[in-house]
């Protein structure tokens, strides 16, 4: 990655790179003065061996007024030509500029003058090689080409043994690196610092190679532009991050921005939707001039060691640059608590819920979704005025930002179809992606049923106009949701029935895969119905779960921890279809293995029934198209007859078509008989000749 000149740094030959060229002279003059080398000529009189230039503006900055190092009285101040600077001081004051210069690397880092010239020491000698040699003169070993503390120690003024301490800030920090070396002390162990750092120096800024890799930058975020519910939720967090003005140990942007404080307590931005929590927490990064990257919790080192070094990492970075960190999908990874409580980056934690362990201090907020009236207000707003949309339709049915609601109004055709896309979730295993092409024509039902269908559909159209409109959503905040019920024998229409719904709604069908939800462990089954069905709600589709007998079963008296348990589980779906709101259809041939309290949960129960003779004649024709050769021949009032239910008769269909394919031949009743029998043999139910032939048997 290409890195970008630092905030207020100058291009070559300006007096940035003079005033480190000064530097690198001073120090260039103290190892020769060590070394017994002969002293270069200073380039502006007066200029003291004992300082390094620009000595004096770091003095005003890290010693009280009027008092020198040493507790004498300082003389007056000359004001230093840019020459003598190490680099320009281009603010009287700390507005936290992000000017690439070592006195705000001092200030942020808390680095005391010895410290200071130790990493300048470093800096120095990869600007200029030939200090190296220097270096070795004064190990007395012509192999030892490199700064060390014992090179600092004598060469540099107000020598400080704190300054070597794995705490300190010059190691603490990785400012600097001791590198191991054979038969070498702390004192004579080689110094180093990264390229990042030397970059910093030089004014070229660009995230740590070490760090780009595992991280995503996500685009700044007005924090104005959010609505009321979530503008209230982000300055909670920014009054929290809030610290008093002065000197801040943490870069940020130029501008109007509150000055961070020290080790800001780590946000926990609580709610089922990634993309709002990412949404406020790029709010408030932007608040403090701090550009805001995303990095997924299952990325963190899980030992403490390489834990420990990449929080010191991004502490580092946080000084050279702003940034701040999203801990994605942090819930069931205990190292993003220790890295946030260890880091003291501005950082936020991603939970889908409360989380039973936090950092000290974190502060918690609920990062919701706009509510559906702020979702309405933002689409009537942006829509254009010609539009046929209704703007209270898209709110109830997509959990969409704001943000992303303007955007879609302004540059979608169609924003139905263009939020249907966007919203699609991620399943990961728990369900299947759907999109449904069975219509009304499709489904053969008695006629109560099919107008009960249709009241399902009306209801989740009009959920703007009564809950919201007409109040009834004033005063409930459970239950605004339309869940219901299919029941009836195997292959009467229930899954068709779904498919039929979410098509004539025009949203994707999510249907629940059991396998990737039920689980032996304990606590997992509970998880995975959390994100399936908040995965469906952010995707605004319609949530279609078979066989739902497997977890809507009877609570049964506690005799041991596994009754226990599975009564957990119940109870929690229980209270989670309460607060679902969108549209869940649950399906079983077994009603009676329900648990009552599910039954009243319901706002619809439908029932399935076997197919009448006639209803079987029209299942015959939609399975049967004229363009299947010998269909049309078929005596379709004869077949229906016989005792086969919507699925049976899909299969035979298909089953007698392959038939005909098989033997070159017209489709013809042989074959669709044959084909019966075969599937009465695959459900081991007897069917005789005489059924076959059509014949009335008495039972």
């Amino acid at each position: 990655m290409t890195g970008t000149r630092a905030a207020g740094a100058a291009p070559d030959g300006t007096a940035d790179d003079i005033g480190l060229v000064g530097a690198v002279a001073w120090v260039r003059r103290r190892l020769a003065g060590r070394s017994g080398d002969e002293v270069p000529a200073e380039g502006s009189a007066g200029a003291s061996e004992d300082e390094p230039p620009a000595a004096r503006p770091f003095r005003r900055r890290w010693e009280p007024a009027g008092v020198t190092a040493v507790g004498t009285e300082a003389e007056p101040e000359p004001a230093a030509p840019a020459t003598q600077a190490v680099t320009p001081d281009h603010t009287d004051g700390d507005d936290g500029d992000g000017v690439v210069t070592l006195v705000g690397l001092g200030q942020r880092f808390g680095l005391d003058r010895f410290e200071r010239d130790v990493l300048l020491l470093c800096v120095a000698v990869e600007l200029d090689p030939t200090l190296r040699d220097q270096c070795a003169r004064l190990h007395g070993n012509p192999a030892m080409r490199y700064p060390s503390f014992a090179v600092a120690l004598v060469a540099l003024p107000s020598p400080s043994w704190a300054a070597l301490s794995p705490e300190g800030p010059l190691r603490g920090f990785r400012l600097v690196e001791v590198e191991p070396a054979p038969l070498e002390s702390l004192v004579t162990a080689p110094l180093h610092v990264d390229e990042r750092l030397v970059n910093h120096v030089r004014g070229l800024d660009h995230l740590d190679t070490r760090l780009r890799a595992s991280v995503l930058p996500e685009p700044p975020a007005d924090i104005d532009a959010l609505p009321d519910s979530q503008r209230a939720v982000a300055d909670r967090v920014v009054a929290a991050w809030t610290g008093p003005a002065g000197p801040s140990g943490y870069s940020q942007r130029p501008g109007p921005c509150p000055p961070l404080v020290d080790d800001p307590p780590a946000a926990e931005l609580v709610g089922p939707d990634a993309a709002t929590a990412a949404l406020v927490a790029a709010a408030v990064a932007d608040s403090f001039g701090l550009q805001l990257y995303r990095l997924p919790a299952a990325s963190l080192p899980t030992e403490d060691g390489p834990l420990d070094d990449l929080a010191r990492l991004w502490r580092r970075e946080a000084g050279l640059s702003p940034v701040a960190l999203l801990l994605e999908d942090a819930d069931d990874h205990p190292a993003a608590v220790a890295f946030a409580r260890r880091s003291g980056v501005a950082c936020f934690l991603r939970l889908q819920q409360a989380p039973a362990l936090s950092p000290a201090g974190a502060v918690r907020v609920d990062a919701l979704p706009p509510t559906t009236a702020e979702r309405r207000a933002a689409w009537a707003e942006h829509l254009p005025a010609d539009s046929q949309v209704d703007p209270g339709l898209l709110a109830a049915q997509f959990a969409v930002d704001t943000a992303s609601i303007a955007r879609i109004a302004k540059d979608a055709d169609d924003p139905w179809e263009r939020c249907r896309q966007e919203a699609v979730p991620r399943l990961e295993g728990l369900a299947q992606r759907v999109v449904p092409q069975a219509s009304w024509p499709d489904l053969v039902l008695p006629a109560d049923r099919l107008a009960l269908l249709q009241t399902i559909a009306h209801q989740v159209r009009d959920r703007w106009r009564v809950y919201h409109e007409w109040g009834l959503a004033d005063r409930a905040s459970r239950g605004l949701g339309i869940t219901v019920l299919f029941t009836g024998p195997s292959g009467t229409g229930k899954t068709l029935a779904a498919e039929v719904l979410a098509h004539d709604l025009d949203l994707d069908l999510y249907k629940a895969d059991l396998s990737g939800i039920v689980s032996k462990y304990i606590g997992e089954t509970e998880k995975n119905l959390r994100r399936l069905f908040d995965a469906a709600e952010a995707g605004g589709g319609v949530l279609f779960i078979d066989e739902a007998d497997a977890l809507l079963g009877k609570r049964s008296e506690v005799r041991d921890s596994h009754d226990r348990f599975a009564n957990i589980q119940i109870d929690y779906l229980l209270q989670r279809m309460e607060t679902y709101t969108g549209l869940a259809i649950l399906a079983t041939n077994m009603r009676g293995a329900l648990d009552v309290a599910f039954l009243r949960r319901m706002r619809f129960i439908l029932e399935f029934p076997f197919p009448e003779p006639q209803q079987r004649a029209r299942i015959w024709r939609a399975n049967l198209p004229e363009r299947v050769p010998g269909a049309a021949a078929l005596d379709v009032d004869a077949l229906a007859g016989l005792p086969l239910n919507g699925g049976m008769i899909r299969n035979v269909a298909v089953n007698a078509a392959f038939l005909a394919a098989a033997a070159s031949t017209d489709l013809d009743r042989d074959l669709v008989l044959q084909a019966v029998r075969d599937e009465f043999a695959k459900l081991q139910v007897p069917i005789s000749e005489r059924q076959l032939a059509g014949e009335p048997v008495t039972p």
